[in-house]
């Protein structure tokens, strides 16, 4: 309900300095628990295809050892 009154007054150009500082630091917060969600999301996925990788790999390190001549 208060961020509604604040975003009207900032349209309309009848706010003071201390709703101002109120509301960039509301738009701060909201940016960066959006940004925040979409990092862990993203920062998740790429986590398990790096693990999938590195398992794939010692798999294929494990075979090519297995396979040589030299072992």
């Amino acid at each position: 309900m208060v961020i509604k009154k604040l975003s009207a007054r900032y349209k309309r150009g009848k706010i003071t300095t201390r709703h101002q500082s109120d509301y960039s630091s509301f738009l701060l917060q909201n940016f960066f628990k959006k940004y925040l969600y979409k990092y862990k999301r993203t920062r998740n996925i790429y986590q398990e295809k790096l693990e999938i990788n590195i398992r794939l790999i010692r798999l294929a390190v494990i075979d090519f050892v297995k396979n040589s001549s030299c072992y």
